[in-house]
């Protein structure tokens, strides 16, 4: 990846002339931020941050003390239902419309099968507290943040419903045939495959030395 960009880079730069491409210039660097801190609020806590040369800025996260409490349970969320999705939106949609508030997960494993992304958006003074709850999803619609104030999820992991569908298999390749080009593959990680199994194939192509790394779904295997 790296010697891509590097010639990419190098390409733009000799052709800049020719087109009329103008090159952004960087910038002289100047003063870091050394921001002060921020004033006690009831809703905020301020987490000190030093970075690059001693710079100093502060990074706002919501207290969990002075927020009102309620519970993802009291909206249907339920870790035996197979879509959790309406019920969590129910619960966002509250803490939305009632700045200051506190969502509370019991542990526990809540799937998720949404249509769309899920949305949290427009949320200030907001804390998910998921206490080590796990959200398995069946699909790649999953979380979308943007418009936040002072927004935090905490304790909350995310995984993919495996039982349902599997990203990625383990196989050996044996019992290779070069004049009939056919090979048998053992999945050394299931005791059954099902019947339809997408492949992916993956090769790589060299041009002007630089390697590229091509991925594609070109048939489906079948027992």
């Amino acid at each position: 990846m790296q010697c891509i960009l590097s010639a990419l880079v190098a390409i733009i730069i000799a052709l800049a002339p020719v087109f009329n491409i103008p090159l952004t210039v960087v910038p002289p660097k100047g003063e870091l931020p050394h921001e002060s801190e921020p004033a006690p609020s009831e809703l905020s806590v301020y987490d000190k941050v030093v970075g690059v040369d001693d710079s100093v800025f502060y990074i706002s996260r919501p207290n969990a003390e002075n927020m009102k409490i309620i519970y993802a349970s009291d909206f249907g969320m339920d870790s035996d239902a197979q879509d959790n999705t309406d019920a969590f939106c129910r619960a966002i949609d509250y803490c939305r419309r009632n700045p200051g508030t506190r969502l509370v997960i019991d542990a526990g494993e809540y799937r998720f099968s949404p249509k769309n992304t899920i949305g949290l958006n427009s949320l200030k003074d907001v804390l998910i507290d998921a206490e080590g709850a796990v959200f398995v999803f069946d699909c790649d619609r999953y979380f979308e943040i943007s418009g936040c104030e002072n927004f935090e999820i905490k304790g909350l992991a995310v995984d993919w419903a495996w039982d349902e569908s599997r990203l990625a298999s383990v196989v050996k390749i044996e019992k290779r045939n070069a004049i009939k080009h056919t090979f048998d593959m053992r999945f050394t990680e299931l005791d059954e495959v099902p019947e339809d199994i997408a492949v992916m194939v993956r090769t790589w192509y060299t041009i002007i030395n630089i390697k590229i790394f091509h991925l594609f779904l070109p048939f489906v295997f079948r027992r």
